[in-house]
């Protein structure tokens, strides 16, 4: 609330405002405002301090990656817990390898900076690297330049730190042998399958079954509580859409920036390359130039050149065909070999002799291709995206502090704010503060919704969905948390016991049908007993085996070995109460030695990477016994208020 007074107030409000908040001061002294008045804390490890604002961004972030892996559904009360509680331990591990970083002197230099800096996409234009945009998203995101530079140079060296454990470890022939066995492994089972819906025939479920499972599981049948907003939707792209194009701007842009839409010119060259060592001495060096020149002057006489490369080239990729590079741009040939390249006219001429690390060269363009400009009318549209998108960026700021300045002056609606950027009102469909769909698929949605601000019937304070689009909200209608009546649910509840009594009496079949089989009983004969039993096998199965159910294979490759003759089996639950009981005859090793050179170096990466990730937790353990760590509870639990 402050930080909106003091961003918003201006003329004589913003006196008054400064004359009201000084009284206080004089009472009670300055001191009582700055101490503790500093960014709440999370965390602090050997004082290092993990803010409640990166804690929640992290948890955003981690949460909404799981949102997308579970395809938009909203985490349960456990999952939710357990995700706090690991973005908390991740912020302590960074602090930890951080710290472990700056002891051991690790730096990232400002070229390899500036090179992870551009290459990220989030900062290019048409794929090229744009300072503008780079500015602007980081302004979006609250940071400064130099802030989000020495971050990512921390992320950089903790990246390097934690990468050397697994560069450190490596897998020995044996072992490799040893994992390719296991990886190939094939068992020969049989799997009987005792489907729990065979067993419903005649099961009954009273009245006051239903109305003790009901009575029993009120949260169960509770449904949350739900809201519905309107919002003002401020997009960078829609600020982009409404702006015109000017013909005149993009011809002059075109006029400006015409480099960009030249076809890099490429040449193909030859080359006879006389060899020169590197602790050549001067009677050497004059020699290899001699027989240089030589050449070179037999080639002006209309010697073949090829044929010349063929017998006296010292470069032995491209001798044998006739000194013949292929075509080369820029930036690929030495620095002097490069200038004599493309400083050739016309195909055929020749030049030399060039001096390089390697020796001398004499050079032979043979075809140029490329260099040319792409006409307007080919880049028009592509342009005309990016003039919007310019003009737009900078409008798009000024809108959001336009949106959020209305929004905020006149908080018991939204209609002013949506005419002041000329975007509509629009409407949400109900949601909860778990899941919501559209809009509400958000969690920063749900979470500004279920506000205090919003309930009481205020707008939102500005809600940033991405560096280019922001959300303001206001309440449309709340409904409470009720608990569904008995009625709506019966015939739920009735079904359900129904299908949980099925599935014991299926299990007590499989149960039965276990110990027939431990017995010595073949399985399939054993399962001619059972009511609805169905009998696949036996075959061979390898691990990856998607035929069966993957618990089935899963249990059926933890089973011990059977001696010779012999076979071993358990029980597994199913989905829906379904039983299976997965029958284990024989087990034969993978061969190793049909595994061709690549596969088997991808198997030993992947040994000493496991084995780097081992060191690298107990290293963590170890730094963090050693290191002064505490968790201030209380924030971390405000965190999700």
């Amino acid at each position: 609330m402050l930080q909106a007074i003091r961003d918003r107030a201006t003329g004589i409000i913003a006196w008054v405002i400064v004359i009201l908040v000084s009284i206080p001061f004089a009472l009670w002294g300055v001191h009582e405002y700055f101490g503790g008045g500093g960014e709440p804390v999370v965390a602090e490890v050997d004082g290092a301090e993990i803010t409640l604002r990166a804690y929640r961004e992290a948890l955003l972030a981690e949460r909404n990656r799981l949102r997308e892996l579970l395809g938009g559904r909203a985490l349960g009360e456990a999952q939710e817990a357990m995700l706090r509680k690991r973005v908390l331990e991740s912020l302590i591990e960074d602090e930890l390898v951080a710290a472990r970083a700056r002891g051991l002197g690790l730096h990232v230099g400002d070229a390899l900076l500036a090179a992870r800096i551009r290459a990220r996409p989030e900062f290019q234009r048409e794929g090229r690297f744009d300072r503008a945009l780079y500015e602007a998203r980081l302004r979006a995101a609250g940071l400064s330049v130099p802030a989000y530079e020495a971050l990512m140079r921390r992320a950089i060296v903790a990246a390097q730190l934690r990468g050397a454990f697994g560069r450190a470890e490596v897998a020995t022939p044996a072992e490799v042998d040893a994992f390719l066995r296991l990886q190939g492994q094939q068992r020969r089972m049989t799997l009987v399958t005792v489907p729990a819906s065979a067993f419903l025939e005649g099961i009954e479920v009273g009245e006051e079954e239903v109305k003790r499972y009901y009575e029993s599981r009120a949260a169960e049948f509770t449904e949350p509580e739900r809201v519905r907003v309107a919002y003002v939707d401020l997009s960078l792209d829609a600020v982009a859409r409404a702006i015109p194009v000017d013909e005149e701007a993009l011809r002059a842009l075109y006029e400006e920036e015409k480099a960009r839409f030249v076809t890099p010119e490429e040449r193909r060259v030859a080359h006879i390359l006389i060899p020169v060592p590197k602790d050549a001495g001067p009677e050497a060096e004059a020699k290899a130039r001699a027989e240089a020149e030589a050449l070179l002057a037999r080639i002006r006489r209309g010697e073949d050149f090829a044929a010349l490369a063929k017998a006296r080239s010292g470069d032995p990729g491209s001798a044998a065909k006739g000194g013949d590079l292929g075509f080369v741009g820029r930036g690929v040939l030495d620095k002097p070999l490069e200038e004599a390249v493309f400083g050739l006219k016309e195909p055929g001429e020749v030049a030399g002799p060039v001096r390089t690390r390697f020796g001398y060269h004499i050079v032979k363009l043979l075809a140029v291709r490329g260099g040319r400009t792409k006409p307007f009318e080919a880049v028009r549209e592509a342009l005309a995206r990016e003039h919007r998108r310019r003009q737009a960026e900078a409008r798009f700021y000024e809108l959001a502090d336009t949106l959020a300045n209305a929004a905020y002056e006149q908080p018991d609606s939204l209609e002013p704010a949506a005419k002041a950027v000329g975007v509509p009102v629009r409407e949400s469909g109900w949601f909860s503060r778990e899941a919501g769909e559209g809009i509400a698929a958000d969690p920063r949605v749900r979470a500004a919704a279920f506000g205090e601000a919003v309930l009481e019937g205020d707008n939102s304070d500005p809600i940033e969905l991405g560096p280019d689009r922001v959300v303001v909200l206001r309440l449309l209608e709340r409904r409470p948390a009720r608990r569904r009546p008995l009625a709506e649910v019966e015939e739920t509840i009735r079904e359900r016991l129904r299908r949980a009594k099925a599935g014991e009496r299926a299990a007590a079949a499989a149960a039965r049908l276990l110990k027939a089989i431990a017995g010595g009983e073949d399985p399939a004969r054993a399962a001619a007993g059972v009511q609805g039993a169905k009998v696949e096998g036996p075959r061979w199965v390898g691990r990856g085996d998607t035929a069966w159910p993957p618990p089935v294979v899963r249990r059926g490759f933890q089973l011990p070995r059977p001696s010779e003759g012999g076979a071993v089996a358990d029980r597994v639950p199913l989905a829906g109460g379904s039983q299976a009981v997965v029958v284990l005859h024989a087990v034969r090793d993978g061969d190793p030695s049909r595994a061709d050179e690549a596969e088997r170096r991808g198997v030993a990466e992947a040994i000493a990477r496991a084995r780097g990730e081992a060191a690298l937790r107990a290293a963590l353990a170890t730094w963090r016994e050693r290191a002064e760590v505490e968790v201030f509870e209380s924030v971390v639990a405000e965190a999700e208020r």
